[in-house]
């Protein structure tokens, strides 16, 4: 982070896994974009849980693609620092 934030065009910084960098990251975060599946996907690296107190969202959109032709719900949500 401190080396992308010397960057041109580093307005905005994104993190993008692992579970540690998550986990870390969420701390000095002021925006979350976050992509929710629903389906029941196994996986090794989660993100922590969102605390209420600290996070608003402040958008949800609910979306819909084919894939393998099976229709796969998923939302993208953001969440500001309160």
């Amino acid at each position: 982070i401190r080396i992308a934030k010397g960057k041109e065009g580093s307005e905005e910084i994104f993190l993008i896994g692992g579970g540690y960098l998550y986990k870390t990251g969420i701390e000095i975060a002021d925006r979350i974009y976050l992509t929710l599946i629903a389906e029941n996907i196994e996986g090794d690296a989660y993100f922590p849980a969102i605390d209420p107190t600290i996070w608003k969202l402040e958008s949800d959109k609910k979306r819909i693609v084919k894939v393998l032709n099976k229709e796969v719900v998923y939302y993208f949500q953001e969440y500001v620092r309160v």
